[in-house]
């Protein structure tokens, strides 16, 4: 294919703003203009139809950006673009647009067909001198504390519990049931797959370590904790979460995932959570390293009380992507409505500008924005210069 319509704007001067994929530079020839419909050649699509002054199109050849000038010309846009006569203001909408397309739509595919594991774990195991563990099915109580790289794996290893029989709170007698507590310390690489964690068995992030938590249930937590995963702010963490059941919990656990810890590429995919899995917020990102890369999608929500809270520590550039969630109901309360609040960690974040925040094809029924921002009298305050980047199914909101 010689090109795809990644996105279409709003009607200005009577043509569409569109947004390209290209494969090649001599494909450019094809795009049409404001005043020119786009071309036919044998074996390739056509856009039968005008475009905007200011359309963009991302050339996978080279990595090239351009953009339709005023002259109704397709310009490559370089750095000497300003001085050919292209507003700057479209010269940085292509720049926006390319962390778009080279952050979210490329690496979305890459990790949907590599994560949540980022070396196959034989590979792990073989170059790391790693140990895997086989647990039967039955009831293990006693706290663990690992530091070092392994996977434990359960009788249900590789069967999801995100639907179908292990997607429920119920006991089921042939699961491998962990209720003591888990800790995972410095230099901890480590990856659950197909047990149940309950009881006591929250997870605690203390010191620099990677969690995977693949095929996993986890319910019924009731040790007084006020979260199933829990962290410091000096532990500095990836954390990729796939294929889980999330149940019902104690009535004491009020945030799900809280991650103060530091996060750095973290993946949040195609898990179930129950209603009463907790309070509110399910998903806490409040502290992300530089650059950090987070993506939440695919997953299904019985409720939303603001299912994800971005409450970033600091002013750090950050991409959090938010794509095919569902929820199925939301709180009552406005203050909760909604998938996402982005409210400032009291203090602590001293600015959001720098955070570029996408939710997209999102799947609710009630009337209430999917995300909204809020600020506590004891929060850092919102003005003009200090709020994130939103955008929803592609269009930027003006916040």
């Amino acid at each position: 294919m010689a090109f795809s319509i990644t996105q279409i704007g709003n009607d200005k001067n009577s043509a569409i703003y569109k947004e390209y994929t290209v494969d090649y530079k001599s494909d450019i020839t094809l795009l049409p203009t404001s005043i020119a419909l786009g071309k036919q050649t044998t074996g390739n699509p056509v856009d039968n139809d005008y475009c905007a002054v200011g359309s963009i199109a991302i050339v996978i050849e080279g990595n090239g950006k351009w953009i339709l000038g005023n002259d109704n010309v397709w310009h490559e846009i370089t750095q000497s673009s300003s001085s050919a006569g292209i507003p700057q203001d479209l010269i940085d909408k292509v720049n926006e647009l390319e962390k778009e397309h080279s952050i979210y739509e490329n690496k979305l595919t890459e990790i949907e067909t590599s994560m949540p594991t980022p070396i196959p774990l034989s590979e792990v195991v073989k170059l790391l001198n790693s140990s895997t563990v086989t647990l039967d099915s039955g009831t293990y109580d006693d706290p663990i504390s690992l530091s070092a790289t392994c996977q434990i794996q359960g009788a249900k290893m590789n069967v999801t519990a995100n639907s179908g029989k292990r997607c429920t709170d119920e006991v089921l007698e042939d699961e491998t049931v962990i209720t003591g507590t888990i800790t995972i310390q410095d230099g901890g690489y480590v990856v659950f797959n197909g047990l149940t964690l309950s009881d006591k068995a929250k997870i605690v992030l203390d010191g620099e370590c990677i969690l995977s938590l693949r095929n996993c249930r986890i319910l019924n937590i009731d040790d007084g904790s006020t979260s199933l995963i829990s962290s410091n702010f000096d532990c500095n963490a990836e954390i990729y979460i796939n294929d889980c059941y999330f149940g019902t919990n104690a009535g004491t656990i009020y945030n799900a995932l809280n991650l103060n810890c530091k996060l750095s590429n973290t993946v949040i995919t195609d898990n179930y959570f129950a209603a009463d899995v907790c309070t509110h917020n399910i998903i806490n990102i409040y502290n992300v390293a530089d650059k950090a890369h987070i993506y939440i999608y695919k997953n299904t929500f019985e409720k939303s009380a603001n299912a994800i809270r971005v409450g970033i520590i600091g002013e750090p550039e950050c991409y959090i992507y938010c794509d095919g969630n569902i929820y199925n109901s939301t709180d009552e309360n406005e203050k909760y409505a909604g998938l996402m609040v982005i409210q400032p960690y009291e203090k602590l974040t001293t600015s959001f500008a720098n955070c570029y925040i996408s939710i997209n094809n999102t799947t609710h029924s009630d009337p209430y924005p999917v995300y909204y921002l809020y600020a506590d009298k004891n929060d850092m305050q919102f003005d003009d210069t200090n709020k994130p980047v939103v955008t929803i199914d592609g269009q930027k909101e003006d916040l």
